[in-house]
């Protein structure tokens, strides 16, 4: 016989605590094209982010939340910043720690009616992307991808979020970028609204002792969480 102590460490999602981590959470701006939300910057030059609805981009679609709303899009073998995507960061209020963990939510829609002219002739954006969001610690930085899309193919606002933590360093930035669905370069828009982070973490310890045969399974049925953890003393595999 083997008399094992297991202990469970069940993470219980809460969601009745958001923080104060976005200055700018809902987008809010003056429209047009290439005018970003305050509190929000680029980080290349071939990034222009859009704050809609806005007639050059043929957009008419109102907020989820606010007034205005973030168009990204990616482009391809065209123009003068052919086959680039677009990003744009913002620096957090306050940072989000290592071992602590956090909800993100994020409204998104494609633009079905997105395009313009170039060269008298009309582009498109009307194809799917999918978005990224990156934390890290210096303006720019991709120490950690923290949330992927699927290709955000419906025209209709919706919400989409992960419980995530930092595993490397502090997060103190926050950066969202389109991108491609493959390899493959393309015209493709994604509209972003309402954008929250709220704190996620409590935590219980509790200790289950049982005595088992070598190789046997133990079924555990666990309560009152979204996320549970497990953890065993150094002498038992997992």
């Amino acid at each position: 016989m083997l008399r094992v102590v297991t202990t469970i460490v069940v993470l219980i999602i809460s969601q009745s605590c958001i923080g104060q981590y976005l200055e700018n959470g809902s987008l809010e701006g003056t429209k047009g094209q290439g005018n970003r939300p305050p509190s929000w910057a680029k980080c290349h030059r071939n990034s222009t982010p859009d704050t809609h609805p806005s007639w050059l981009f043929n957009v008419s679609a109102p907020a989820n939340h606010g007034e205005t709303y973030l168009g990204l899009v990616t482009r391809g073998d065209d123009g003068p910043f052919r086959n680039t995507t677009e990003d744009i960061q913002t620096k957090l209020l306050d940072s989000l720690h290592i071992g602590n963990c956090y909800t993100i939510s994020l409204d998104l829609a494609l633009c079905s009616e997105c395009g313009h002219n170039a060269n008298n002739e009309w582009i498109e954006y009307n194809n799917p992307v999918i978005l990224q969001v990156y934390g890290g610690n210096d303006t720019c930085a991709k120490a950690q991808l923290i949330f992927e899309s699927e290709p955000v193919d419906h025209n209709n606002w919706e919400n989409y979020r992960v419980v995530f933590g930092p595993d490397a360093v502090d997060f103190t930035y926050i950066l969202l970028r389109a991108n491609y669905v493959d390899d493959q370069t393309y015209f493709g828009s994604i509209f972003i609204d309402n954008i929250t982070i709220s704190d996620s973490t409590n935590w219980a310890d509790v200790s289950y002792e049982t005595t088992t045969e070598p190789n046997t399974e133990i079924e555990l049925e666990a309560s009152n969480g979204e996320q549970y953890n497990w953890s065993q003393e150094s002498y038992l595999s997992c």
